[in-house]
């Protein structure tokens, strides 16, 4: 699976409304507006979460700027650990 259509089907599975109009996007667009609606979204879960305590939401949020600071793409940000930021909740957060 590519990238592109991992995006998608992640969108797909966290929203069926935002989903349909950005399927219908240009290529040029589709995973840029995706990817752009699951990185806020993620955040939000972050945010959101009932059950993470302040610091570990802090510790995440944190580690999520720093990363997409340094970074100027999809692949980069797979390269650069984003991933490593959210293993220690893999088990509590959604996958966005």
């Amino acid at each position: 699976m590519t990238s592109s259509e991992d995006v998608m089907r992640v969108l797909a599975e966290t929203s069926r409304t935002f989903y349909m109009p950005v399927a219908a996007l240009p290529d040029s667009l589709r995973e840029a507006v995706a990817s752009g609606y699951l990185c806020m979204r993620a955040i939000d879960e972050v945010e959101d979460h009932p059950q993470l305590d302040r610091s570990a939401k802090a510790e995440i949020l944190r580690g999520i700027s720093r990363i997409l600071q340094a970074q100027g793409s999809i692949e980069s940000l797979r390269r650069a650990g984003l991933e490593t930021v959210f293993a220690p909740y893999h088990d509590q957060l959604a996958e966005v």
